[in-house]
């Protein structure tokens, strides 16, 4: 249509307000379709125990950044205990907690709430020595499961040295019981895992993948 800046102009238009959630487009030829718009929707193939992992996953992380803004304490000590750092204190002096310049709202001004999926991880140490993560259950692992488990923290521990970073950095604990209880198969599988976001799944999913194949192959030997 005229006044839009030709199709440049209607693409940044349209892809606004999908931004804003008003519509959802896609250009000619992209995307997947259904072949029978009125098949009934147990008859296609959707994996809704992993959509929803992911989900939860994706809750979670938007319930711990929510937390973080909302923090009253050291910033700096919240985020390393999040990511099970040892290092964490109660105050950096650096933050605006801790300098005391932090601004509150208007008492009026409302907080968006966000479903309640577990706590943060915990400052504490356990007794294996790596921080607690979370206060949700923990996945049961069958005998085979935990000898994959060794395999895929062997596979960390390699990676933490090749790179110079801290194990946990690669993948924490969590991340690796998930991944040897539910054994994904594929690269896309695995980002249903908490802890496996866009960059890490690049940077350290075929190495992984691989260790969880060559494992399934020695099990059926």
């Amino acid at each position: 249509p005229p006044g839009f800046g030709g199709p440049p102009g209607v693409s940044a238009m349209l892809q606004t307000l999908q931004n804003r959630q008003f519509v959802m487009w896609e250009r000619t030829g992209g995307g997947l379709r259904l072949t029978d718009v009125s098949a009934a929707l147990s008859a296609i193939k959707v994996d809704w125990s992993s959509l929803g992992r992911r989900r939860r996953a994706d809750l979670a992380k938007l319930d711990a950044v929510q937390r973080y803004a909302y923090a009253t304490g050291c910033r700096r000590g919240f985020v390393l205990r999040y990511f099970g750092d040892p290092a964490a204190k109660n105050t950096c002096e650096g933050c605006d907690n801790c300098l005391g310049t932090h601004k509150k709202r208007d008492a009026g001004s409302g907080r968006t709430k966000v479903p309640k999926l577990g706590k943060l991880p915990n400052p504490k140490r356990q007794r294996s020595g790596t921080p607690a993560e979370s206060s949700e259950a923990q996945p049961a692992l069958s005998g085979r499961d935990v000898l994959l488990l060794a395999t895929l923290k062997e596979l960390r521990g390699t990676i933490a040295r090749e790179d110079k970073v801290p194990a946990y950095v690669v993948f924490a604990d969590r991340t690796l019981t998930d991944l040897a209880a539910s054994r994904p198969g594929t690269l896309m599988a695995m980002q249903t895992v908490r802890g496996i976001g866009p960059a890490k799944l690049e940077k350290y999913g075929a190495r992984f993948l691989a260790e969880i194949q060559r494992a399934a192959t020695r099990e059926t030997a």
